[in-house]
């Protein structure tokens, strides 16, 4: 779905630079973590400008997108796509505004089909520093044949190296001297190509777009081979991460030979052995103006900017376009399962029903259970299974549907050593209870304003609006986008109910568990289990968007009576309301022997304090729609302004309150190992680590900041509560607040909410040098089980 930035089915390709999702207000949030002291690649120019350039893990979801890797750096800033909603004294008081707010999305839109057939739309964003400009094509990888899988994805890598007019590297050089980034990513359903960059200078992406849109070379000369080579790694890449190829073995079982019955990134030797003639038919087919959509948001004049599309676009011949694939006859006689071998150290439930096509009446209400069944702490898998019965560390679900029916998915992420038909079997009699029982009005409620409140924070900027539109006409229309919320907000109970009996029953499901392998000695599974930081989830995750850098002159800096420092930064063209907080030297003040109590302390911040239970918390935040996130260096809040007072409430309550209850601390300590263990297995984990431990030696920062298995396995509750009462003082802390609020009235809300929360001394740690190497040093880690 797109308005909770979900992907269709199946996975997704992605030039592999990282994309991550932050805070809207990342970049301002960014300063308070120079303000703590804490390590970062951040400059502060003497212009009261923000640079950054942050090192992130891969984006990962089982239905993924695959990218390229880039190394250019994210543009800075904040771009705020609904400042064309709002006027600049406007500030959002109720939650009717937030709904008009999000039904205005899409209003404002210019659009308009060139004689070739090209569709074009314009979204003006008044003020925005920055312009991103998009070209889809309607072509993914449900429109390979069979016998040539991985082709949509291997000519999004090569339409970057260029043209007659254009070399290989000159996109990427020409971005980066103008302070933008660029991307690309494919689906099953489409390709989409994209450019960040200042409002100033970006007008040279349209002729970029245009010139590969027909005129795309295919040969030695334009790295054809080389970028193979690339693809193939990512492609063993992918497979050394968890749900990878979990993923890989149920397309095929849901769809058979179908338009989405093999993964986006194509089969190994399909990939190897496409030639440069296969790739350019392919190309010839499908790259044409009427076949694609060009997106231009951000700050620029729609009229100057149409009449250079219709000059470097217009003289582009429209092509007569192949038959589409059809979707075949294809239907189970009974349940499908399959176990295949896993190469980490905990099981994982893959399972999956098919669906609909994005639009159906069926996918809103299939929406609503996605939230149902897996939303933060108040979903009924994560109740039973995580908290519950402490089955697993993690669940997800997702509706994926695009051009052709889709499919809804659920993921299990198992504690190591519980039991799996016990797993199994609670999943199935949630999905009975939503078909024999009607949702309650107030849990249908809470959904329904979490899918409302996903569907601001999602379109903060303009990137992310850009990329809704692109990837929102590539499989419906932009009526849908303007009607999607209005859809789900009149699903019913009645609708739930009946959309759950119509596609859950266990007699047309198909299931994959993936399981360890037996340890020498035969014992079964390895005792071990976390978040899992680096599994596929069923979301895509949103890259940031980028802007020039933008100005904190106004920010106010206020240090409260107990030391407490505050960054506060108003802007009221947006009903959004964000605080960050963050605390100095966590790392360094850890002890060698107690390495991952900060990450295990963090953990435990949100699971109970003085005043309120876990579950409590989780209830109050989430009935917002918004997000309250914890973390061993402090952490974040964001909500709906109306919603500032619960969610400030609730962050300085887990900051200064937390109480640590015995069964979270054993739930999340055992979450911590699993992941430890799993990470053993991922070769980018295991060189991270290696990598710091030899560039930073004794210095806390050449070690693990999760802790080993050994470390955290000796923990115990009183080792937390310890550390925190060292570390988490209101002295150590700095807050950033940005978004609609009145700085007078936060300031006097947060001195507050803060009046028990007391100063108490503490000093900068001294810490050992970090040696520069008298000589080249390499590390060989040999893992034979990776890809």
């Amino acid at each position: 779905m797109f308005l909770k930035t979900r992907p269709t089915p199946g996975a997704r390709a992605k030039r592999d630079r990282g994309a991550r999702r932050r805070f809207p207000w990342s970049n301002f949030a960014k300063l308070v973590e120079v303000e703590a002291g804490l390590p970062t690649t951040m400059a502060l120019r003497s212009d009261m400008t923000l640079d950054t350039q942050r090192k992130t893990p891969p984006t990962e979801h089982p239905m993924r997108r695959i990218n390229r890797a880039r190394s250019w750096a994210w543009l800075t800033g904040i771009v705020l796509v609904l400042a064309a909603l709002f006027s600049p004294c406007r500030t959002v008081q109720a939650a009717d505004a937030v709904l008009d707010a999000a039904a205005g999305l899409y209003e404002g839109i210019r659009t308009e089909t060139l004689p070739n057939g090209l569709h074009v739309y314009l979204k003006p964003v008044p003020n925005s520093p920055v312009v991103t400009t998009m070209v889809a094509y309607k072509v993914g990888s449900a429109d390979e044949d069979l016998e040539h899988t991985g082709l949509a994805h291997y000519l999004e890598h090569l339409m970057f190296k260029g043209t007659d007019k254009i070399m290989p590297g000159d996109i990427d050089r020409r971005t980066a001297q103008n302070g933008g980034q660029n991307n690309a990513f494919t689906s099953e359903d489409y390709t989409i190509y994209y450019f960040d960059l200042p409002a100033r200078n970006w007008e040279f992406a349209l002729q970029i777009e245009a010139d590969r849109m027909r005129n795309l070379r295919i040969d030695t000369r334009h790295e054809f081979e080389q970028e193979k080579g690339a693809v193939i790694e990512e492609l063993h890449r992918n497979e050394d991460e968890p749900w990878d190829l979990e993923f890989k073995s149920v397309v095929p079982m849901l769809f058979d030979r179908g338009p989405y019955g093999h993964p986006v990134i194509g089969e190994r030797d399909h990939v190897k052995g496409a030639t440069a003639e296969v790739i350019k038919g392919y190309y010839d087919r499908w790259y044409h103006p009427n076949n694609a959509a060009l997106i231009v948001c951000g700050g620029f004049d729609p009229e100057h900017v149409m009449k250079r599309i219709k000059e470097l676009f217009g003289p582009i011949p429209e092509a007569k376009l192949p038959e589409r694939r059809t979707v075949p006859d294809f239907k189970r006689s009974g349940p499908v399962r399959k176990e295949i071998p896993s190469k980490f150290e905990s099981a994982r439930l893959l399972l999956g029903f098919n669906t609909v096509k994005i639009g159906d009446p069926d996918f809103y209400p299939l929406d609503v259970i996605q939230e149902l069944l897996a939303s933060g702490k108040l979903g009924r898998l994560y109740k039973k299974l995580v908290e519950g019965e402490e089955l697993a560390r993690d669940v997800s679900a997702s509706n994926g549907a695009g051009r052709y029916p889709g499919w809804f998915a659920i993921q299990v992420g198992m504690l190591q050593g519980k039991d799996r038909a016990r797993a199994e079997k609670v999943v199935f009699q949630e999905l009975k209870e939503l078909r024999d029982k009607p949702v309650d009005d107030s849990e249908l409620k809470r959904v329904k304003r979490s899918l409302l409140a996903s569907a601001i924070f999602g379109r903060e900027s303009v990137h992310g609006l850009a990329e809704s539109i692109g990837r929102g006409v590539m499989t419906n229309d932009l009526d849908f986008l303007k009607n999607y919320l209005a859809r789900v907000q009149a699903v019913t109970a009645q609708d739930v109910q009946e959309a759950a009996r119509k596609y859950f029953h266990p007699d047309e499901s198909v299931l994959v568990w993936s399981v360890p392998q037996k340890a020498p000695g035969g014992k079964g599974e390895r005792a071990t289990g976390t978040r899992e930081g680096a599994r596929r989830r069923l979301y895509r995750t949103e890259a940031d968007a980028g802007s020039e850098p933008f100005s904190l002159e106004k920010t106010q800096r206020v240090e409260l009576p107990n030391g407490l420092t505050l960054l506060l930064l108003e802007n009221h063209r947006l009903p959004i309301f964000v605080a960050h907080a963050s605390l100095r030297w966590v790392n360094l003040l850890e002890p060698d022997d107690k390495l991952g109590v900060a990450a295990l302390t963090g953990r435990l911040l949100d699971e109970g304090t003085t005043q309120h239970t876990g579950r409590q918390i989780a209830e109050m935040i989430e009935s917002t729609g918004g997000a309250l996130s914890m973390s061993s260096s402090g952490g974040s809040v964001k909500v709906l302004s109306p919603d500032r007072s619960l969610g400030l409430g609730l962050l300085f309550e887990c900051l200064a309150q937390a109480n640590f209850p015995p069964d979270a601390f054993g739930r999340q300590q055992a979450h911590l190992l699993t992941s430890l263990a799993d990470a053993e297995r991922q070769p980018e984990v295991k060189a991270d680590r290696a990598y710091h431990a030899l560039a930073y030696g004794k210095h806390p920062l050449g070690r693990p900041s999760s802790g080993t298995l050994q470390t955290v396995q000796r923990l115990t509750r009183e080792d937390c509560e310890a550390f925190y009462k060292k570390i988490f003082v209101p002295n150590n802390t700095v807050v950033a607040v940005v978004g609609d609020f009145a700085s007078k009235q936060v300031v006097d809300e947060i001195t507050r909410l803060t009046a028990g929360w007391k100063k108490e001394p503490l000093s900068k740690p001294e810490t050992p040098p970090v040696e520069k190497p008298k000589e080249f040093v390499e590390r060989l880690i040999s893992m034979p089980e990776a890809a």
